[in-house]
């Protein structure tokens, strides 16, 4: 855990070698048996269930964390989604950004198929859309109709406008690394 600049907000960063791990706990599924028995718990943790299970501690104190998963659905997300209750699924006002969250939802799908044939006792999350990158062009009103006709009452009733302002917030100092809020 790492403080951050705001009050009450802590980050754990993430790096490289989650991907490793991620791999390797895939590939060897006795891992899971092995920490299971290590942890002294009853039932053989999945693998879908053991970021999940690292977090439970942080429950006591923090009334909500945030995970920030990659944009690409590799098995370092599927960890991420697997540890969480609720996911937000960032969409774009965009047609082609439309079919690739289709296809993002159909993964999710698949994933919850995964929790069950892993013997995992969750099997459903919670899933809602946020429209970003969101104009007021007569494309991106069709893109926002489009989004709400398929994805209905989990679209969020707000949009994300499109906006170059965000990237202006911080500045990276390149000797350093260092960010500097602007």
């Amino acid at each position: 855990m790492r403080p951050t600049y705001f009050y009450g907000v802590d980050i754990i960063p993430g790096c490289g070698a989650l991907l490793e791990v991620d791999l390797h706990r895939e590939i060897s599924r006795n891992a899971c048996h092995i920490l299971s028995s290590r942890l002294g718990l009853e039932a053989r943790l999945s693998p879908t269930d053991v970021l999940r299970f690292g977090l439970e501690p942080l429950l006591e104190t923090y009334d909500v964390i945030l995970i920030d998963g990659t944009p690409s659905l590799n098995l370092s997300t599927i960890n991420v989604m697997s540890a969480c209750d609720e996911i937000l699924v960032p969409t774009p006002a965009h047609a082609i950004d439309i079919a690739s969250t289709l296809q993002f939802t159909q993964n999710i799908r698949e994933l919850i198929q995964l929790f069950k044939a892993n013997g995992s006792k969750r099997t459903k999350l919670g899933v809602h859309y946020l429209i970003n990158r969101y104009s007021q062009s007569e494309a991106a009103n069709t893109a926002e109709d489009i989004i709400r006709y398929i994805f209905k009452n989990r679209v969020l009733n707000n949009q994300v406008e499109k906006s170059d302002e965000v990237l202006s917030l911080i500045h990276i100092s390149e000797p350093t690394r260092q960010a500097e809020i602007s």
